[in-house]
C-alpha cells in the first residue's frame, strides 16, 4: 500500500505509518456498502480509502461520498466536534480503474449536481483520484518490480495471449528476486482460482528459468483460459439474459459488449436480429465516447 500511494498518488509514506481498517460501512439507511480497502495514517486523522472498478460507474462520484462520510461518521464516534478547534477526518478517495474502455464518469461530485447558474456555490465538493491502467505502459510498469505493477500488468491484459506475454515478462523481470515468485504466484492464483491445473501452472512458475517451461506454462495458460472463458461466456450470458427481463435486453448487451464478449456469441445468446444489434452497439460506443 505505501509504495502504491508512493508511486502512484505521489505521496512519501513509510509501510510502517499505516494501518489496516475495516473497510465494510453500514449506512443510516441500513444498505450495507463496502469500499475495497481502508488504511489510515498512524497517530493521524486521515484515511486512504481505495476502490476498484472493472467497468465505468457514473455513479461513482455518489458512492464515493458516500464512502467519504461513512468513514467520517466511523472516525469521530463519541468525540466532543461541537467546538471551534476540532478537526474532522480526511479523506483520500482513489479508484483504480482496470477496464477495458475510456473512463468518461465523472471524478467529482459536484460536476453531477444540476446546474443553478444563479447561485455559483458548490456545496458537496468531493473529488476522488482516478487511477486508470490504460493510461500506463507495460514497460513503464515493468521497471517499477512491485508486485502491484506486475498485478496492473495481469489486469491490464485484455486476451489470454497478452496474459501469457505479460507473465512471461514478469517472471523474467524477476530472475534475479526470487524471494518475488511465491508473491507472483499468489497473484495468480488469485486472479486464475478457477483454472483446473493452477497448481502445476503455478509451479511450472516457480521453476521457469528457462523458456522451456515458460512454454509449457504458455500452452497450459492458453488451453485453461479458453475453457474457462467460454464456460464463463455461456454463464454470464444465461444469467444476464434472466436478469434482463427486469433490466432490459438492451442494457444486457451493452454490459456484454463492454466486456469484450463476441458479437456473434452476444446475437446468438440473446436472440437479437443483427439490425437490433447494430443499433444497440451503436447507442453503446456513443455512451462511451
Amino acid at each position: 500500500m505505501a509504495k502504491f500511494l508512493n508511486h502512484f498518488i505521489g505521496l512519501n509514506i513509510n509501510p510502517n505509518d499505516l494501518e489496516l481498517q475495516n473497510p465494510n460501512f453500514i449506512t443510516r439507511n441500513y444498505k450495507y456498502n463496502q469500499a475495497d480497502i481502508l488504511y489510515k495514517l498512524k497517530d493521524r486523522n486521515v484515511y486512504y480509502l481505495i476502490e476498484q472498478q472493472t467497468c465505468v460507474d457514473y455513479s461513482m462520484a455518489y458512492r464515493i461520498l458516500n464512502y467519504c462520510i461513512e468513514t467520517i461518521r466511523l472516525a469521530i464516534k463519541d468525540e466532543n466536534i461541537n467546538n471551534k478547534f476540532y478537526k474532522f477526518p480526511k479523506i483520500i478517495p482513489i479508484v483504480i480503474y482496470i477496464g477495458n474502455i475510456k473512463w468518461t464518469a465523472s471524478t467529482s461530485f459536484a460536476n453531477c449536481e444540476v446546474e443553478y447558474p444563479d447561485f455559483n456555490f458548490n456545496s458537496l465538493e468531493t473529488k476522488f483520484k482516478l487511477i486508470d491502467i490504460n493510461n500506463f505502459e507495460i514497460e513503464a510498469l515493468l521497471r517499477l518490480k512491485t508486485m502491484i505493477a506486475n498485478t496492473m500488468i495481469l489486469e491490464k491484459s485484455k486476451n489470454n495471449d497478452e496474459v501469457v506475454e505479460n507473465l512471461k515478462k514478469i517472471t523474467k523481470n524477476l530472475t534475479s528476486q526470487k524471494s518475488k515468485m511465491k508473491e507472483l504466484k499468489r497473484i495468480v492464483s488469485y486472479l486464475y482460482e478457477n483454472m483446473k491445473n493452477i497448481k502445476e501452472i503455478l509451479n511450472l512458475i516457480e521453476e521457469s528459468e528457462d523458456d522451456a517451461n515458460m512454454s509449457t506454462v504458455a500452452e497450459r495458460l492458453r488451453e485453461e483460459y479458453k475453457n474457462e472463458r467460454l464456460i464463463g461466456i455461456s454463464q454470464g450470458i444465461s444469467q444476464g439474459i434472466s436478469q434482463g427481463i427486469a433490466q432490459g435486453l438492451s442494457q444486457i448487451i451493452k454490459n456484454m459488449l463492454n466486456y469484450n464478449v463476441p458479437e456473434e456469441d452476444i446475437i446468438r445468446y440473446t436472440h437479437v436480429d443483427k439490425k437490433q444489434f447494430d443499433k444497440i452497439k451503436k447507442e453503446y460506443e456513443n455512451e462511451s465516447k
